[in-house]
C-alpha cells in the first residue's frame, strides 16, 4: 500500500510544481476522444485457487475537455474483455469471479505540454456486482497529422472493498 501513496504524492507534486509554467494551448480544439487498447494487471488475481498476478486485455474510450489554464475534465471508460478471479481483500482465501467488468469514471487533471496527469472516481460494473472506483493516472501524447494524437497511458485503479489493478494502454485520439 505505501507504493500507492508514493505514486499519488509524486503525481500531485508534479501537477502543483508545474501549475505556473507556460504551456501550449489546444488552438481552439479543447475536446479530445481516444480509443486505446491495453492490458490490466491484477496483482491479487487467482488461478486454480492460487493467488497470482493476472494480466488481462482491455479496451478504453477516453474523453477529455481542456480548459485554457491547463486543467482538464474527462470521462474515462474501460472494459476488461476477459473474465477473471481475484482473492478477496476482506475475506482472505475467498476467491471472487468478475465477468468482463466495465469501469467508468470522471477525472480532473492537469495538462503540461504532452503529459496529462489525472485523478478521479467512478464505478466498476459487472454481473456479479458493482464497486466504487478511485483512479489515478497519466497520459503521454505525441501529435500527428489531422489533429490526431498517439496516446500512451498508465493508471492505477483502487476498487473499494475489492481489488487493485494497474493499466497500460496505447491508442489514437482525435482533437476537435
Amino acid at each position: 500500500m505505501p507504493r500507492h501513496y508514493f505514486l499519488l504524492s509524486f503525481l500531485l507534486l508534479f501537477c502543483i510544481s508545474n501549475a505556473g509554467m507556460s504551456q501550449t494551448e489546444p488552438e481552439g480544439k479543447p475536446n479530445s476522444i481516444g480509443v486505446l487498447i491495453g492490458h490490466s494487471i491484477i496483482p491479487k488475481g487467482a488461478k486454480n485457487g492460487i493467488t497470482t498476478a493476472i494480466i488481462t486485455p482491455s479496451w478504453a474510450i477516453d474523453y477529455n475537455y481542456a480548459l485554457p489554464n491547463g486543467i482538464t475534465l474527462g470521462w474515462h471508460n474501460e472494459i476488461i474483455i476477459e473474465s477473471f478471479e481475484y482473492e478477496s481483500t476482506e475475506n482472505q482465501g475467498i476467491v471472487i469471479e468478475r465477468s468482463r467488468p466495465i469501469a467508468s469514471c470522471i477525472t480532473a487533471g492537469y495538462q503540461y505540454k504532452s503529459i496529462l496527469a489525472y485523478i478521479g472516481g467512478g464505478l466498476e460494473t459487472a454481473k456479479e456486482g458493482n464497486y466504487g472506483l478511485f483512479r489515478i493516472g497519466a497520459d503521454y501524447s505525441l501529435e500527428m497529422r489531422w489533429d490526431m494524437e498517439f496516446v500512451m497511458a498508465v493508471n492505477w485503479d483502487l476498487k473499494v472493498d475489492a481489488y487493485d489493478s494497474y493499466g497500460i494502454s496505447a491508442g489514437i485520439a482525435k482533437r476537435f
